[in-house]
């Protein structure tokens, strides 16, 4: 799968996100003659964004972008750019 096609989607439903990490990794399952074979690889996507978005709407989105593909879609919200935008303050600054 390419990068693009995620890229085109992620933007329609979270405005604003970014790809992080884009990995494609090969899966195997077994067949009726117990031997392992390839399957479709598995996609693990990290992603920023700029909304306020929560585990379940994670998994929802990658199980969605699961169905629309056929490949197994991991979608890791790995940086929220508004939870961790504020500034520290150190001892009396």
């Amino acid at each position: 799968m390419k990068i693009e096609l995620f890229e085109k989607v992620l933007n329609i439903m979270i405005p604003g996100s970014k790809i992080l990490t884009y990995e494609v990794l090969p899966r195997n399952q077994l067949n009726e003659n117990n031997e392992w074979v390839p399957d479709t690889p598995a996609i693990f996507l990290s992603i920023s964004y700029l909304e306020n978005i929560n585990s379940v709407e994670f998994a929802r989105l990658s199980q969605m972008m699961t169905d629309m593909t056929g490949h197994e879609v991991n979608i890791d919200g790995g940086l929220s750019i508004r939870k961790f935008n504020s500034k520290i303050k150190l001892n009396n600054e």
